[in-house]
């Protein structure tokens, strides 16, 4: 897309990893040989990346969301693309896992990932959408519309031709956001869909950065998403929240919107508690049960994966949560699987 650089990374912020502790941990779990059968190993660790991605305290020691600034040069896509008029689907719900012996429960997703908020606008969107769909609109010798959705932050236009003519006469008739389209991008599994996605990506970074400009050296972090389908920033802080840090939420000139979430622990706690983990581990002499430690994406507490069978010891979460120092869930996943060196595969 036109005139953009991106790196690829998955997390703003002075410390992109949980320190050396949860190095520690994730190398001791590395080292297991598998307790089942790879694929689904495989896809429970795929899943198990994906929600520390999202989870909004200690995750974010890992990495937090997909698409957390620095940003993709692509986004997810793949599949039949969308009706660029219909309305999005809308989800509130957001994955929570039950406890092992009914104590304590939390999000294991972030919402980023499993609320998709209504846009407000939504009809008036749709008949724009359509209108650049039909006549000229949609084809002049100067530009074409290539693909068009409605979107949190306004309609979206993806052109084929001159970009700065397309801008000029698109946005009079109301579109907000218009950029080149990528006829590459199929090539490497983005849709339509997902260019749009990347569109708004590039709204919300500037925003991100300003967010942690304004809060570095304040402690509290507990994380910091993008949430494109909803236009805005996700950040969360320890309560009680800093006034100025309360300050930052509300809308920015380009429609993005900082939402400012209080939670009850920081990154920094979850990494304390990390630490007295490999401690128990390691007294306990349960680190081969051991599969994964993440912060809760609510902040509420530490998810610990523990290897099925182990998991579903009464008791174990409350041993747990008198060691490490906040609340506990317990949740069955199987250890990591070790990838071997390509010379050792075909030996």
């Amino acid at each position: 897309m036109n005139g953009h650089q991106h790196e690829s990374q998955d997390r703003y912020g002075d410390e992109q990893v949980p320190g050396e502790v949860h190095d520690r941990l994730r190398a001791a779990a590395a080292s297991a040989r598998p307790s089942g059968p790879v694929a689904p190993v495989l896809r429970a660790a795929v899943r198990r990346r994906r929600r520390q991605r999202a989870a909004g305290a200690g995750v974010l020691a890992s990495a937090l969301v997909a698409g957390v600034v620095g940003v993709a040069v692509a986004l997810p896509g793949g599949g039949q693309g969308v009706d660029p008029a219909a309305a999005p689907e809308t989800s509130t719900s957001s994955p929570t896992r039950a406890p092992q012996g009914g104590a304590f429960t939390c999000s294991t997703e972030s919402r980023v990932f499993g609320e998709t908020p209504p846009i407000p606008d939504l009809e008036e969107q749709q008949r724009l959408v359509r209108s650049l769909s039909q006549g000229h609109f949609r084809r002049i010798s100067a530009y074409a519309v290539r693909h068009a959705e409605p979107t949190a932050l306004g309609v979206v236009a993806l052109v084929i031709g001159s970009e700065q003519l397309a801008r000029q006469s698109l946005t009079r008739l109301g579109v907000a956001l218009v950029e080149s389209y990528d006829a590459s991008a199929a090539d490497a599994g983005v849709d339509d869909h997902g260019q749009v996605q990347q569109v708004l990506q590039w709204q919300l970074e500037p925003v991100v950065r300003e967010v942690q400009t304004a809060t570095r050296g304040i402690p509290g972090d507990a994380g910091i998403a993008l949430w494109q389908e909803a236009g805005a920033v996700l950040l969360q802080w320890k309560t009680p929240v800093p006034d100025e840090v309360q300050a930052l939420a509300g809308s920015r000139d380009n429609g993005v919107e900082v939402i400012v979430e209080g939670v009850t622990y920081s990154r920094a706690d979850v990494r304390d508690a990390q630490a007295r983990l490999e401690a128990w581990l390691q007294g306990s002499g349960r680190r081969d049960d051991w599969s994964s430690a993440y912060g809760c994406a609510d902040g509420s507490g530490l998810v610990v994966g523990m290897v099925p069978g182990a998991a579903d010891e009464p008791g174990l979460a409350a041993e747990i949560e008198a060691a490490v120092g906040m609340p506990v869930l317990v949740v069955p996943e199987e250890r990591p699987v070790e990838m071997l060196p390509q010379e050792d595969v075909e030996r």
